[in-house]
């Protein structure tokens, strides 16, 4: 944990660019624009440099073949431990700390280095002998493999980082705004509690970073995972301030700073199944009183017996 700063969600506008991991190479490939860091080029210049020791010596090609698997798989590992692993942080690489930047960065590397490599398999392949193909293939889907798993990772902990974001905001005690029998006395000049506009932050910044460097299947991935989650934080948070304390003035202010939410990440949530299930909620939650909770707690009571 300590190598996600504060600013874990920082955008592609304000992350800090003194990081040898910002210092990064805009290439395009079939239409495809990738961000590619030092490291990456370097690599490829190395397997390039394969192929070219293969096309001049056949015989060698079936150990080229699994020599440039087996350095791409390499690759693909200390990336993993760099960046999930936090070692660029531990080892002083990354002085601020793993960010969301970092991790969409590597993703779009990976993601290259996977579009890449059937080029690069197919140019050695085709110079070893039948015989040799064989065991080429088992090499290069090991690799595919890995990277698929990693890149698996990164999207998971990208997700785990924004959730974690929404439980934290979540879960502190009920702010004073909503207790007290506090009343609003105009909605329409209601500013949202600093909680709730943390949250539609992190997400606003999230969704930044992955636009600028990563897909949008991988952002979709991500949000898929999150809206879940995010729904049954918004219920426990209900039933714990709300329901149970029976605070119906709270609640109704409560409302209206979902209504804020609702607003202000509708456009994310565009294109999800979960998503429109997490705004189908909180508008349920919007129109609901608390004596429609009671309702439903009666009636979960009858269908149990």
């Amino acid at each position: 944990d300590a190598a996600v700063p504060d600013d874990e969600f920082a955008s592609a506008d304000t992350a800090d660019t003194t990081d040898p991991q910002d210092a990064s190479e805009c290439v395009t490939v079939d239409g495809t624009k990738y961000f590619l860091v030092g490291s990456t080029l370097e690599l490829m210049c190395g397997c390039h440099e394969l192929v070219r020791v293969c096309r001049s010596f056949d015989g060698v090609a079936p150990q080229v073949a699994t020599g440039l698997a087996n350095l791409l798989k390499t690759f693909n590992a200390v990336s993993c431990l760099q960046i999930l692993g936090s070692e660029a942080f531990k080892s002083g690489i990354l002085k601020k700390g793993i960010t969301a930047k970092h991790m969409a960065i590597t993703m779009q590397n990976l993601e290259f280095i996977a579009a890449e490599t059937p080029r690069l398999k197919a140019q050695v392949r085709c110079r070893a002998p039948a015989d040799a193909h064989a065991e080429i293939d088992k090499a290069f889907e090991a690799l595919a493999a890995d990277i698929d798993n990693h890149k698996g990772q990164i999207l998971g902990k990208l997700t785990n980082m924004l959730v974690d974001v929404i439980k934290k905001a979540l879960s502190g005690g009920l702010p004073e705004l909503y207790s007290g029998g506090a009343r609003l006395a105009d909605p329409s000049k209601h500013s949202p509690p600093a909680f709730i506009t943390q949250i539609t932050k992190s997400m606003k910044n999230l969704n930044k970073v992955i636009l600028g460097f990563m897909s949008d299947d991988s952002r979709n991935i991500i949000l898929k995972g999150v809206f879940p989650q995010f729904i049954e934080e918004i219920e426990r948070f209900v039933e714990t301030h709300f329901i149970e304390d029976n605070n119906d003035e709270g609640f109704k202010i409560f409302k209206q700073d979902l209504k804020f939410l609702d607003n202000e990440i509708f456009d994310l949530t565009k294109g999800i199944s979960s998503g429109a299930m997490f705004i189908n909620k909180i508008r349920e939650i919007q129109q609901s009183d608390l004596t429609d909770f009671e309702l439903e707690e009666e009636e979960d009571e009858d269908d149990n017996e």
